[in-house]
């Protein structure tokens, strides 16, 4: 049985820059590794473009396919922008900008997934903050005394 919220939940960004976006979502994959790491580790099913070029290279390497491994990696870009394309209409969005930039962002989300799993320390406002197992959030400049 599918139901469909009433509901949509949107996210503005307002970083004036892209290495201020990167920042932000770093600092939240951190946080969310904390606090929920066995749900911050599935959620990286929701980036199935970069999660079918993984399932391609396997299979790619152990059936000596390369030709299946871009066919699934195909499926998943289409069946993405798809979905984007059914999201835009749903919402009344005319115009979205370039495709490829659905799929590029598919794959920096999960480069910034990855960055969750690497390093114990964000900067957040122009403080160094560590993450802790827990997602308990300290300041670093505490530590240090």
């Amino acid at each position: 049985m599918l139901f469909r919220s009433p509901y949509v939940v949107d996210n503005m960004l307002y970083e004036p820059r892209l290495g201020d976006v990167l920042r932000r979502e770093h600092r939240w994959s951190h946080t969310i590794r904390g606090l929920r790491p066995a749900g911050h580790f599935f959620s990286v099913v929701m980036n199935t473009v970069s999660v079918a070029i993984a399932a391609g290279a396997v299979v790619g390497a152990a059936f000596g396919s390369y030709l299946l491994a871009l066919a699934l990696v195909a499926v998943a870009a289409t069946l993405r922008v798809a979905l984007h394309r059914a999201v835009c209409r749903a919402l009344g969005i005319a115009r979205s900008g370039p495709l490829w930039l659905v799929l590029a962002r598919d794959i920096v989300s999960t480069a910034t997934w990855l960055s969750g799993y690497f390093g114990s320390t964000v900067r957040w406002r122009g403080e160094n903050l560590a993450v802790r197992p827990g997602g308990t959030i300290t300041l670093k400049s505490l530590e240090l005394r």
